[in-house]
């Protein structure tokens, strides 16, 4: 049964992505974020300056997980200091699974772990969210370099 709240939850993050994914691509700020990131050091003598574009990105990153917690705890209807922990270990698990810098294997991640979550079995319940660090430690079993791999 899918409520609501999903859907909502669910067309925030793709207009968010869209909206995310075109700023990085497609803009001159997102062209000087990739610069900063790739080599400040080289895009400060482009005359890039390096210190607004971290203070740009450390704003987006706060934006987004700000919209993501509230998101997460108008559906869960939790609210406290530590309820995102879990999430933020499993963003560890999207990371590896999906890429470093890579926005759209960080969406392909974050759904293949979704999925495996989702096909654990009632009885186990319990173990759901044992699933992505199971994944990870696959991962870093079978392809230990996949997770340093650029885009």
């Amino acid at each position: 049964m899918i409520r609501t709240v999903q859907i909502i939850i669910f067309l925030v993050s793709l207009v968010m992505l869209t909206i995310l994914g075109y700023v990085i691509g497609r803009t001159k700020i997102g062209k000087a974020l990739r610069a900063v990131a790739e080599n400040p050091g080289t895009a400060s003598l482009l005359g890039i300056s390096v210190d607004r574009f971290i203070l740009i990105t450390f704003f987006l990153s706060g934006f987004l997980g700000g919209l993501a917690g509230t998101l997460v705890g108008t559906a869960f209807g939790v609210a406290g200091p530590y309820f995102g922990v879990t999430y933020g270990l499993k963003g560890l698990a999207v990371i590896v699974l999906g890429g470093l810098g890579s926005i759209p294997g960080a969406v392909l991640g974050g759904l293949v772990i979704g999925l495996a979550e989702a096909f654990v079995p009632a009885d186990y319940s319990a173990y759901k969210d044992a699933v992505a660090f199971a994944l990870l430690f696959v991962i870093l079993l079978v392809r230990p370099r996949a997770c340093w791999a650029s885009p």
